[in-house]
């Protein structure tokens, strides 16, 4: 699905969970790798255990918008990248002792299962609004389209509409997108919103007014 700027502005475009080592040998061991060269990687690997299986599957079972389910390889590939960041962790850990080790192994991993299953959970709470949002956004590249409202990638003059009118995009109000007529007095262009961000009227260019239910800007 081609994404314009417009798109993007008319949408209005968890938590990381951290495990604890616990006992005296994880007490040592966070001690050791903090005064290590390496040390600041490995407590990001550990956060990575956590938060790359998380990502990976929130983003899957939440969905793709139309056209980008390449997207999902890349999720799903977050999984076994943070389970290979927790093996490396552990295998660090393993040069302290073997006890270590497997404490690590289970804590770690464990942590990206719970991590991953979590996600899962949130994806699919999450996925009616997202399902809602690209379908906005779907119809508001249509909108734009049948209103023929292109982008210059210009500064000074940032679109065009069907009229061959020159526009510069302004500012997004919670009811409209707000465009100044480049080179007309006084004059501005709106397209009307719902409160979800779905283009719903082009007003065309019109004489600057206090009074519109579009919220003119001044």
């Amino acid at each position: 699905m081609k994404k314009s700027l417009l798109g993007a502005v008319a949408l209005g475009v968890g938590g990381a969970a951290v495990a604890g080592f616990g006992a005296s040998a994880g007490r040592d061991f966070y001690r050791s790798v903090k005064k290590s060269i390496g040390g600041l990687f490995v407590l990001f690997a550990v956060a990575g255990a956590v938060f790359l299986p998380f990502l990976g599957m929130r983003n899957l079972f939440r969905g793709y918008a139309p056209g980008e389910w390449w997207k999902s390889i890349g999720d799903i590939l977050l999984v076994p990248a943070g389970m290979g960041l927790g093996i490396g962790v552990a295998m660090f850990a393993g040069l302290m002792g073997l006890e270590l080790m497997t404490m690590s192994f289970v804590i770690i991993l464990g942590g990206s299962t719970i991590a991953a299953v979590t996600g899962i959970f949130v994806g699919l709470v999450q996925r009616p609004r997202a399902k809602r949002r690209y379908a906005i956004a779907l119809r508001n590249e249509e909108f734009l389209a049948s209103h023929g409202i292109h982008e210059t990638g210009e500064v000074e003059t940032t679109h065009f509409d069907a009229d061959g009118n020159a526009l510069r995009l302004m500012e997004r109000t919670p009811n409209s997108i707000v465009f100044m007529a480049v080179g007309k007095r006084n004059r501005r262009a709106y397209i009307e919103l719902t409160k979800e961000g779905e283009m719903i009227g082009y007003t065309g260019v019109v004489p600057l007014g206090p009074a519109r239910n579009t919220d003119t800007a001044a």
